[in-house]
């Protein structure tokens, strides 16, 4: 699942804990409304309206499940509320055999195709769509037929346009070129997450100037990063990419992160780096080994979380709160952007209010924490 899971797939996979340790995400209430007027006032949950079923989030968003028996619910709540993603999803009632029924609504503007390979003839109606997400079996769709789309989120299609104006976020799984070269022109991308791709270098990244945030992840191949370390990026995720070399050098190079996630064989010398990141807030750091042990540099990072081993130094609880999840924010499609918006605190923060967001939404080290795994 990657860094493309969401929180409450997370939450669904571990069960009622979870859902405590990813507070603000889903509860799974499963309760039933009489009428989409209930809205307003319900809070986050699972819940079914008819035989439809829906997702409300922490920030009032909606994640509707096209019930082919019930179609009608869906369209009057994404009637109610036009910022509702619509969700193509077999198990949760759909069972069409294409999208034609697209066609009559051409205002929709997400879409989640997560069932078995369909027929796409209504999709290119779509023209004001603006995020879109695609599983494995529905690789043939085309981007090009979505001026607007803004985030694009599955399996890589297909055919790639040779440009794309809009877009700001792009995850990808299967991905086969070896650079990024082959991706299309996007002068607005803000955040490139590529998971079980052929990628062995980052060139062609220079084509992307508004790119901010990076994630890899099972990218086993990958081992050239001098690209990236032209680029001032504010989020960087590297997980399970054991060929990637001069991975200290890419960590030495970024003085603007906020967000710094490290998993997998990963082995550090030291932790000197965090000395040139003076804006980092979160510090996720399941690495092999850190061979000084020294994380004194991690005591004025608001929020960490660590693999302990036995020559670190210093103890566990003199270091800050532990971050309360088992998968690092990136697995959740998180990041520490979205984590300020949804708290509304501003993301050109100082330490002092980074403290406070931390504080906030994930309570001190001993206040209704989890335990450690």
């Amino acid at each position: 699942m990657g860094i493309y899971c969401r929180l409450h797939a997370v939450s669904a996979r571990l069960g009622g804990k979870a859902r405590s340790f990813c507070r603000g995400a889903f509860s799974a209430s499963g309760a039933s409304i009489g009428s989409s007027d209930e809205l307003e006032t319900l809070p986050p949950g699972s819940y079914t309206m008819r035989a439809t079923e829906f997702d409300k989030d922490s920030n009032g968003g909606l994640s509707v499940y096209l019930n082919s028996d019930d179609a009608d619910t869906a369209w009057e709540l994404l009637g109610k509320y036009s910022d509702a993603e619509l969700v193509l999803n077999d198990y949760r009632g759909f069972h069409g055999r294409d999208l034609d029924i697209l066609r009559y609504h051409t205002d929709l503007k997400h879409l989640r195709i997560a069932c078995g390979q369909i027929q796409k003839q209504g999709l290119p109606a779509l023209r004001a769509l603006e995020s879109l997400t695609v599983n494995e079996w529905n690789r043939d769709v085309e981007l090009a037929a979505f001026p607007q789309l803004r985030n694009f989120r599955g399996d890589c299609p297909e055919q790639l346009p040779e440009r794309m104006d809009e877009l700001r976020t792009l995850a990808l799984w299967g991905y086969s070129g070896s650079d990024l070269a082959a991706l299309p022109e996007m002068p607005n991308l803000r955040s490139l997450r590529l998971t079980q791709c052929e990628v062995r270098s980052f060139s062609g990244c220079e084509r992307f100037p508004e790119l901010r945030e990076v994630a890899v992840a099972h990218c086993r191949r990958l081992a050239d990063a001098a690209e990236l370390r032209k680029i001032r990026l504010q989020w960087l995720s590297v997980v399970s990419c054991a060929k990637l070399d001069a991975l200290y050098e890419l960590l030495t190079a970024q003085t603007e992160l906020l967000g710094l996630e490290l998993e997998g064989g990963i082995v550090l010398p030291d932790l000197e780096f965090l000395a040139g990141m003076p804006h980092l807030g979160y510090l996720w750091l399941l690495v092999r080994d850190i061979v000084d042990g020294d994380l004194r540099r991690c005591r004025d990072i608001p929020v960490v979380n660590y693999r302990n081993r036995r020559h670190y130094r210093p103890s566990f609880s003199e270091l800050p709160p532990l971050e309360p999840q088992y998968e690092p924010l990136c697995h959740s499609g998180t990041t520490l952007e979205n984590l300020a918006v949804r708290l509304g605190v501003n993301l050109d923060m100082n330490r002092r209010e980074l403290a406070a967001l931390s504080d906030r939404y994930f309570g001190r080290r001993g206040d209704n924490m989890p335990p450690r795994p």
